[in-house]
């Protein structure tokens, strides 16, 4: 899956799939865990492909939403890049 795709499709689960946003929420606290299930779930992208795909208005995702989503999402984290 290339990168964008794949940003694409862990914000798309993220909004629809409630179990698996409390799983990523869960590791807030912790980069490397959050990252490591975000993975190991199946995505790999970097935090600026996430914030690019987050930002594309094509996804028509709310204030509220983006605010969630990137909460979910420890800025620092580099999902994909070791």
């Amino acid at each position: 899956m290339m990168s964008i795709e794949s940003a694409r499709s862990f914000i798309n689960r993220v909004r629809t799939d409630k179990d698996f946003a409390q799983k990523v929420k869960e590791f807030n606290d912790y980069a490397e865990a959050q990252s490591a299930f975000v993975m190991a779930s199946g995505y790999n992208f970097t935090i600026e492909e996430f914030t690019d795909e987050m930002m594309n208005p094509e996804n028509h995702v709310t204030d509220d939403e983006l605010h969630n989503i990137a909460r979910s999402i420890n800025k620092y984290m580099k999902i994909g890049e070791q």
